[in-house]
């Protein structure tokens, strides 16, 4: 029984604040800009390479490098042809694949 025994953990936030929050959190990871993904491809304006990667300036790089312990990381940039989902018009989605080499493997750090 104690496996299924629930947990309570009171909250000054209210109905409508959690509301929001859950609304937020959902579109974050749900409602995106484009509907589908065609004609991938590779995308050089996004391409960056970190050979010292704990020491750039770019914090979301040096702190990722740092809290897992590699020196180089790889940014690909990619674009496709998508739909707009609101209009549904054709649209271009895009943006870049972070990957780390550590212990001479690589590793994807982010998904599309």
């Amino acid at each position: 029984m104690g496996l299924f025994k629930a947990l309570f953990f009171p909250t000054p936030a209210t109905d409508t604040q959690i509301t929001q929050h859950v609304k937020t959190r959902h579109d974050r990871f749900f409602n995106k800009r484009y509907s589908g993904i065609n004609n991938f491809r590779l995308d050089n304006a996004y391409n960056s390479y970190f050979e010292d990667a704990k020491e750039t300036d770019i914090h979301s790089v040096s702190s990722q490098a740092k809290l897992k312990n590699y020196d180089v990381e790889v940014w690909i940039g990619y674009a496709f042809d998508s739909t707009d989902p609101e209009t549904n018009f054709d649209a271009e989605g895009g943006g870049y694949c972070r990957f780390a080499k550590v212990d001479e493997h690589w590793y994807m750090l982010n998904l599309l």
